[in-house]
């Protein structure tokens, strides 16, 4: 842990004791609630300059030690107008936004864990593969693609994700 620097090593300690306290069979209500609030007060609200805001609805992404939840980005440009295109064009736009994101929380493409990617017809999904394989760094993280009943403004994509801090 000594090669770790400040912020590294407090940020695990904080998993640790929160995850340490969730895995004790003798804790006590008040150790896990003590555990919960501390994690609470370490909780950071993400906005990208870079995208089109919905701050009265949401965030960007929310940080919490040891990682960031980013929200759903559809392909908005900045002034909040859906990009011209298909599919491609779209995907290429959600995964500019998540990066824009994940820049704003101090993070990259390659500290990603877990993306899933919601489709509005599974038969965009390999016009989308194609995109995604180009745009994303190799390895590629964990992935879930699915097909969704109805997504925001009828895009026909949305593309999420879940980064580590460290």
């Amino acid at each position: 842990m000594a090669s770790l620097n400040r912020g590294k090593r407090e940020k695990l300690f904080n998993l640790m004791v929160f995850f340490g306290a969730l895995k004790r069979r003798s804790h006590s209500c008040n150790s896990l609630i003590s555990a919960m609030a501390h994690l609470r007060t370490s909780v950071e609200r993400i906005n990208s300059d870079e995208n089109s805001k919905f701050t009265h609805i949401l965030s960007h992404a929310t940080k919490v030690p040891g990682l960031i939840f980013l929200s759903g980005q559809t392909p908005l440009n900045k002034n909040g107008r859906l990009v011209e295109g298909g599919i491609k064009e779209h995907t290429a736009q959600c995964i500019e936004n998540l990066g824009n994101v994940l820049s704003a929380a101090g993070s990259s493409w390659e500290k990603v864990v877990k993306v899933n990617v919601y489709l509005k017809d599974m038969d965009n999904f390999g016009a989308m593969n194609e995109v995604y394989e180009k745009l994303l760094p190799s390895p590629k993280p964990a992935r879930t693609c699915i097909q969704a009943g109805r997504l925001p403004n009828d895009v026909d994509v949305e593309i999420e994700a879940i980064a580590a801090t460290c």
